[in-house]
């Protein structure tokens, strides 16, 4: 599983946020939240074009996990520990994801079946089947009756994923100071 953590330092903002009180880590994990999904967007586009899939499959596989303290813990006088990880699944993606094409049902007679994997790769024994769950896929068989058979996968995110960390950092921090200035100024105009 490759990760990305996204931090913050909130010295800047500290008096303002002291003055809201209790509602200060709210307003700083709100932030981080949209800071966070603004990041998994840009690095879900830029990941999708580098493995030639669609942009849903790849941001369904990066998912997001906050990590925060009590609130109490901001009068205690100890510093607030808010942050926000993006991580993405070392899982290999399904081969039908990489455009695959082939006659629909070949019951694995014919040419077998192409997908783009950096340029048009063909397997001869595979074949593309829609499992009675209605979930669609490339498979082949493993032996040589009809039965096992196994779903064909591609590769996982996650080396991409770290290729484009700074992408997703650069987005993240660019997010989390206009979002920040945007939840203070809201949240100081609730209380007056």
């Amino acid at each position: 599983m490759a990760t990305i953590g996204i931090h913050m330092n909130t010295r800047q903002a500290e008096i303002r946020l002291k003055e809201l009180g209790k509602r200060a880590p709210r307003v700083v994990m709100r932030s981080l939240n949209r800071a966070g999904a603004s990041a998994r967007t840009a690095m879900s586009r830029v990941i999708s074009k580098d493995m030639g899939v669609k942009v849903g499959a790849v941001r369904d596989r990066i998912n997001l996990r906050e990590t925060t303290t009590s609130a109490d813990s901001w009068f205690s006088g100890s510093r607030l520990r808010l942050s926000v990880t993006l991580f993405a699944s070392a899982k290999r993606l399904p081969l039908i994801l990489f455009k695959a094409s082939g006659p629909r049902p070949s019951f694995g007679k014919g040419r077998g079946v192409s997908a783009n994997m950096g340029g048009r790769k063909r397997y001869p024994h595979a074949f593309i089947a829609t499992m009675a769950s209605g979930h669609e896929g490339v498979f082949q068989r493993k032996g040589p009756g009809r039965l096992p058979i196994a779903e064909l996968r591609g590769p996982s995110i996650a080396h991409v994923f770290k290729k484009y960390e700074q992408v997703g950092i650069d987005r993240a921090q660019e997010q989390l100071a206009k979002t920040l200035g945007h939840e203070l100024a809201f949240e100081m105009s609730q209380t007056a």
